[in-house]
């Protein structure tokens, strides 16, 4: 029995790859670990780390109970991480997969390090830069979460209990790791804000969490009609798309596993 179990689990593995397989090369950049800008801001004292999984040979999300979209992210374990790169990629146009590439592995990391939602992450990322290293909007905000420098500050004074300057973090968040992990730190903290509310942490990573705020006290509906939320809606049903089939298909190999084990 035991043989055949094996044997179901190298043939559903074998399949898989062979339906996730694409041309696309994943360039899971270390880049980050070298970076003196990085390594400042979180040093092993200043992680403010919520679950680690480092060595495991999957992402691993316990504590996302409650997606964004319909996305059950309490199973992105069932695949590898290779496996689980390809999915994504193959969700976003082929024009955007090589700058995603580039940042894939250590969004994921950074997703599972704070236990965010992943996809709702990089749906705020696809929004806010397309996933553009270099993108600078009117407001000055930059990089692929399109950090603030305000609001860099805020987060390195107060969740990272950093002293930095207002001039000197211009210059953290327009480094590609730091800006993503600010961001991913963010979204956590106006997730807990807004008492686990997507659709209210969303609009107020747009607009700000006092404009929301200000908003409700006044009566006004927020995130219904709102373009932005749209967006990133529109965003994460595209890039949890096909992970959302591929669960469907894992769970009908787990399933005959399960059935052939009794």
């Amino acid at each position: 029995m035991t043989i055949v179990i094996v044997g179901l689990l190298v043939i559903s593995l074998m399949a898989w790859q062979i339906f996730i397989k694409t041309n696309d090369k994943i360039e899971a950049k270390e880049v980050f670990k070298s970076s003196s800008l990085y390594q400042t801001l979180f040093s092993e004292k200043n992680m403010m780390v919520e679950y680690e999984s480092e060595f495991l040979a999957y992402y691993h999300f316990p504590k996302v109970k409650n997606a964004f979209g319909n996305a059950d992210v309490t199973k992105v374990h069932y695949f590898s991480k290779e496996e689980f790169h390809q999915i994504i990629l193959s969700t976003v146009p082929e024009e955007l997969r090589p700058k995603l590439s580039s940042y894939l592995s250590f969004v994921l990391k950074t997703a599972q390090k704070y236990q965010v939602d992943p996809f709702w992450l990089l749906a705020v990322m696809w929004t806010e830069s397309h996933f553009e290293n270099m993108s600078v909007s009117t407001r000055s905000a930059v990089g692929l979460m399109q950090i603030l420098p305000q609001t860099g500050h805020f987060i390195a004074q107060n969740v990272l209990k950093k002293e930095v300057g207002h001039k000197e973090i211009k210059n953290y968040i327009r480094e590609p790791y730091v800006n993503i992990e600010l961001g991913a730190i963010y979204l956590k903290k106006l997730l807990k804000r807004f008492n686990n509310n997507y659709r209210l942490a969303t609009v107020a990573y747009n607009m700000g969490p006092s404009r929301v705020l200000s908003r409700l006290n006044s009566g006004h509906s927020v995130g219904f009609r709102n373009e932005y939320m749209n967006k990133v809606k529109s965003s994460y049903e595209k890039i949890s798309l096909n992970f959302i089939s591929a669960i469907k298909v894992r769970n009908v190999y787990i399933d005959s596993i399960y059935v052939a084990s009794n």
